[in-house]
């Protein structure tokens, strides 16, 4: 798919911006309901024509890509049932809007979180090229490979959606069918009068329809049987339930036969420890073991003749007080006290996934995850040039920067020790 992603800031929102691939003209009917309308579930979006080029706003404002929220954790069943409830409401009201499944983007690149991951929200973008299939099997394999594992109920119920999706003909009610009973229960909609009124409507309207009753068939046929209660009996949690109780009959292998697909087989042990007793810190590194775990004692005298530098921030907070982080991971993320990132910072200020820090070779790289107060660089030679990142951006750091993640200054120093 031909498609072009940019981001942008203003004063007052944050955007993400799509262009290429098939378009439609801007006076369609996809490109109206979708621009027009305020659709339950789809992220807010203008159309804007740009030098003979439409391009489509995304008010992403105080919101966390999914595929931010996957690097930083791993995903539980809380999170994962919040995400299947979000897809099946939001491909029951694109149809009530006449909207085709095609086009809706599953990339987590593309679905959005907020601060309190209560909500999530997709684009739907009015692109030829997009096939639902396809971006459903790049959402099940995703969520695959970041499943909790020791959830083990969220394991059983990702890795059934996942089945799902490589199937081809995800439904709502297969959504829901992997649902508690209690949630798929409150979660279901019977039609209403006036949906019954329309499917009559919509009968005299569709001709010919195929005899495809799947998300993915005739697309007029799927709106009038899905008002009319022709669609076949949706599948139950009772029925998954029974299900997953038959294969845990099969008893440890079962298990294991899940939590090897993907990349959930590998085996972490805890992490060591890094103490640097000079500089009365302690911090931690994940690293892969195959078994049982030890502390790392890592003192400078250890590190004497290895030519190796020590990377640490130096973070000054509102109450005036330094502290120095030894940065002994590749990767950070960057987030308000009590967020669970991996590296957290005193102040209201700063976005729950504020950025991330990453090692790259021997250069650390920063990147703004769409942050509500911004993230900025300052050179630390020259004329002390300022940056501030738009979201998703990247910039390489030098020793010496600072660095603000809202209204907190870093500086990235290095020690060599001796």
């Amino acid at each position: 798919m031909d498609m072009k992603t940019e981001y942008r800031r203003d004063l007052q929102h944050t955007w993400m911006i799509l262009s290429g691939g098939s378009v439609p003209e801007e006076d369609t009917y996809s490109v109206r309901m979708l621009t027009e309308n305020r659709i339950g579930g789809l992220v807010p979006c203008k159309a804007v024509c740009l030098d003979g080029e439409l391009r489509f706003y995304y008010d992403i404002s105080s919101r966390h890509a999914l595929r931010t929220v996957l690097e930083a954790e791993q995903i539980g069943r809380p999170l994962l049932e919040q995400l299947l409830i979000s897809l099946a409401k939001v491909m029951e009201r694109m149809s009530e809007y006449l909207l085709d499944p095609d086009g809706l983007l599953l990339d987590p690149a593309y679905l959005f979180c907020n601060p309190e991951q209560s909500e999530i929200t997709f684009c739907w973008y009015p692109g030829k090229d997009v096939q639902f299939r396809e971006q459903a099997k790049i959402l099940g394999s995703a969520l695959l490979a970041q499943l909790d594992q020791s959830d083990r109920a969220g394991v059983v119920m990702g890795y059934r959606f996942y089945q799902y999706c490589e199937s081809g003909e995800l439904t709502p009610g297969m959504i829901r069918g992997l649902l508690r009973p209690k949630q798929a229960e409150k979660e279901a909609r019977p039609a209403t009068k006036e949906e019954i009124e329309r499917a009559a409507v919509l009968d005299s309207f569709f001709d010919e329809p195929e005899e495809d009753d799947s998300v993915f068939g005739s697309f007029g046929h799927r709106i009038k049987t899905w008002f009319s209660g022709k669609r076949k009996k949706k599948e139950t949690s009772e029925d998954i339930y029974d299900t997953v109780q038959d294969f845990d009959r099969s008893g440890k292998e079962r298990d294991d036969k899940i939590l090897s697909l993907g990349e959930a087989g590998s085996s972490y042990g805890e992490s060591p420890k890094w103490e640097f007793p000079e500089w009365k810190y302690t911090g931690t590194v994940t690293y892969k073991k195959s078994g049982g775990s030890e502390t790392m004692m890592l003192t400078p005298d250890m590190l004497a003749g290895s030519g190796k530098k020590i990377w640490c921030l130096r973070v000054k907070e509102g109450s005036g007080t330094e502290r120095e982080i030894p940065l002994t991971e590749d990767i950070y993320f960057v987030g308000k006290k009590g967020s669970g990132a991996s590296l957290q910072l005193a102040s209201s200020a700063v976005s729950r996934l504020h950025a991330k820090l990453e090692k790259n070779g021997e250069n650390w790289c920063l990147s703004d995850l769409n942050s509500k107060n911004g993230t900025k660089r300052i050179r630390a030679a020259g004329d002390r040039r300022e940056t501030l990142l738009q979201p998703e951006e990247t910039v390489i750091l030098q020793e010496g920067d600072e660095i603000w993640f809202a209204d907190v200054m870093c500086v990235l120093l290095t020690y060599s020790p001796s």
